[in-house]
């Protein structure tokens, strides 16, 4: 993932407000003023950031060609998305009953 852990993060974390806002992502990229390789990842799925994108949406929809044909080894995204897994369960153990 780089040295940026963050950036992709963040990127995960916006990649759905789309959905969350009912808005087009490029009404929510524009409302909101992201730098352009943000802007590209979640609009394009472009450079590293949209790389880290198509892999989390290739681990969603179990399409494993995809991982094992990308930059990343398979085992060190299997990881990463079940610690995902696992810090989703933290936060919604901690927000309660909903």
């Amino acid at each position: 993932m780089g040295n940026e852990p963050h950036r992709h993060f963040s990127a995960g974390l916006l990649s759905l407000l789309d959905a969350f806002l009912d808005q087009p992502m490029g009404v929510v990229v524009e409302r909101i003023g992201l730098s352009d390789d943000l802007s590209g990842a979640l609009l394009r799925r472009e450079g590293i950031l949209g790389a880290s994108l198509r892999i989390a949406e290739a681990c969603e929809r179990a399409v494993w060609h995809e991982i094992e044909d990308s930059r990343w080894s398979p085992a060190a995204v299997r990881e990463a998305y079940l610690e995902a897994l696992r810090w989703s369960g933290r936060v919604q153990s901690s927000l309660g009953p909903v």
